[in-house]
């Protein structure tokens, strides 16, 4: 045996070597070199990267400015500079529900965090997954009045935002980075989806840290007894006139399609609440459209005539889906209830059973159990209150007419974001859709929502065409997030329903108090605006206008807008809202 060119060293030998470090086995090689530090704001983006980020929203300033500098490193991830943060928020959370991602937002310190917490509050209220990291000042700052400070000590806007997120957290040491940060995305999207807070001081950001991996999975697991999915099975295929109350919760995944296939197999007809419109389609036999603001008479009546079994998926029984939590919504023989949450359970109606978990999972196992229908279902499909096509007379063009050339103008496949106001009514009620993504609303209710929300679903979606209906106060409010669309040359269709005043505030204040104050006294010039920020516009005054355009050669380039000016005395259908203000008062 020939002897080992590589000796043993031993410790002793080791220590008088300079520059050398030696192991006690025959053919050990030098260690490694101590990887490099790298900046932990970059160790965020790479985070953020593993993690399928692929497009982040906000606004730089100093406090989060090193992660908007470790960006410029890294083509994997565009940055979407907005014009408000509240809009950020929109943007991004509208692109995490059409993605089926997490929106990521980037804020400075202080208001940047107030000013994005109205977007913060709706992607809550929403269930939309999605991660504000807002900067912060340098820990050795807190409480000595540094600018725009938000730490414990002054703002406190981790404690700020708690109540509107599912998770609020502050990146405390450099080594904690990666862990906070997945951390976070994977809350966001667990369970019943929602946002989450990262507050990230300067200090820590620009510090140095050896980089590291760190491999976590989070998941939640929900469970249903076999057989009470039996019985609800029996219950659904033995009712005499069953209804299926779709909520938004029924969205997601493979939701929509396990909804359709369980209402075809066990012939019940399905009512949507209005965030969920368009998740079971409008055209099909079975369908009732929406019930609650801005409902189908179908609906109502359906309701009304009498249910002995109601199955509600997802929807947590709010004024919006309920019409003011009509009495209506009832049934003579079992209430069933399936939620991810278990507090939306029996919350505002009394559930006989409730089942807990995703509306994809539970409707796939109740398939299985439910056998083929032979009944006859007495319904006629979705009926509205006017047919917009004959709605041609002279004069300004009524909403309802608006929205359908606006329909019959673009791809069946259209996306239409819609922001607050009478013109949500009209699209709930007008639009009909066949699409379980093609609908999109605040369900807190924010002016501009919808503005906000085209830019990221179009982000999200650059295939699909997407329309952005909103009013002339939405666009007083935060026309500026046009500039946004613009920069991006993003083909949205912004449809302005212009009545040159906030519609829905007064005839509200008609209804309750028998008079209103005029809010605008000052048209604003929506068309000479979008041509100041760079989008061409046309002005629509009459029926027909619309469908005359070509929209289809319009939009190639970038957005378009469309000053609809509209009848200011078309009444919007289908709420009680005013009728359940006028109680209140009363009372």
């Amino acid at each position: 045996m020939s002897a080992d060119p590589t000796p043993l060293v031993n410790a002793g030998e080791a220590t008088r070597r300079s520059g050398e470090l030696a192991v006690g086995w025959r053919g050990a090689s030098a260690l490694r070199p101590a990887p490099e530090k790298v900046r932990v704001a970059d160790q965020i983006v790479e985070t953020l990267i593993k993690h399928g980020v692929k497009k982040v929203f906000g606004i730089p300033g100093g406090a989060i400015a090193p992660v908007y500098d470790a960006l410029l490193d890294r083509s994997e991830i565009e940055v979407v500079s907005c014009k408000h943060e509240t809009m950020a928020v929109f943007a991004a959370a509208a692109y995490a529900r059409a993605t089926d991602g997490v929106g990521v937002v980037l804020v400075t310190s202080g208001p940047g965090v107030t000013n994005a917490v109205t977007g913060l509050a709706s992607a809550y209220c929403d269930s939309l997954p999605l991660v504000l990291m807002a900067g912060e000042v340098p820990r050795n700052q807190f409480g000595r009045g540094a600018l725009q400070e938000g730490s414990p000590y002054v703002l406190d806007l981790r404690g700020m935002v708690q109540s509107i997120t599912k998770d609020s957290l502050e990146l405390t040491t450099a080594e904690a980075a990666t862990a906070v940060v997945g951390k976070a995305l994977a809350t966001a999207r667990s369970g019943r989806k929602g946002p989450v807070f990262v507050s990230l001081p300067l200090d820590v950001t620009r510090s140095l840290v050896c980089p590291h991996r760190i491999g976590a999975q989070v998941s939640a697991q929900f469970v249903v007894e076999n057989t009470l999915l039996d019985d609800v099975a029996d219950l659904l295929a033995g009712a005499e006139r069953p209804l299926i109350l779709a909520g938004s919760g029924a969205r997601w995944g493979a939701g929509p399609q396990q909804l359709l296939r369980l209402a075809e197999r066990a012939a019940i007809p399905v009512a949507s609440t209005p965030k969920a419109k368009g998740v079971f389609p409008e055209d099909h036999p079975l369908a009732l459209g929406v019930y609650g603001f801005g409902g189908h008479p179908s609906a109502r009546r359906y309701l009304e005539g009498g249910v002995d079994v109601l199955f509600a998926i997802g929807t947590s029984f709010g004024e919006v889906a309920t019409n003011a939590w009509n009495g209506a919504i009832k049934a003579s023989k079992h209430f069933i209830q399936l939620d991810i949450d278990a507090a939306q359970i029996g919350k505002n109606y009394r559930a006989d059973i409730g089942l807990v978990g995703p509306a994809e999972v539970l409707l796939q196992q109740l398939l299985g159990r439910v056998p083929q229908a032979r009944r006859l279902v007495p319904v006629r499909g979705v009926e509205r209150y006017s047919e917009p096509e004959t709605l041609t007379a002279p004069g300004p063009i009524k909403p309802q007419r608006a929205l359908w050339e606006v329909q019959k103008a673009v791809p069946e496949d259209a996306i239409y974001c819609v922001d607050i106001g009478d013109h949500l009514l009209f699209a709930l009620h007008y639009l009909q859709l066949t699409k379980p993504d093609s609908f999109y609303f605040s369900g807190l209710a924010s002016m501009g929502s919808g503005i906000g929300a085209s830019i990221g679903v179009k982000l999200a979606l650059p295939k699909r065409p997407v329309v952005c209906i909103c009013g002339d106060g939405s666009v007083s409010m935060a026309g500026t997030e046009l500039l946004t669309a613009a920069q991006e040359k993003l083909p949205i269709l912004f449809a302005v329903l212009d009545d040159h005043r906030y519609g829905m505030v007064e005839r509200g204040n008609k209804h309750v108090f028998g008079r209103t104050p005029r809010y605008s006294s000052q048209p604003l010039d929506i068309a000479g605006l979008a041509t100041k920020l760079g989008i061409p516009s046309a002005s629509i005054v009459a029926p027909g206008q619309i469908l005359e355009l070509d929209l289809a050669s319009r939009l190639r380039e970038g957005p378009l807008l469309l000053d609809i000016q509209i009848d200011p005395e078309e009444g919007a259908p289908g709420t009680e809202r005013f009728k359940s203000l006028s109680t209140e008062m009363r009372n």
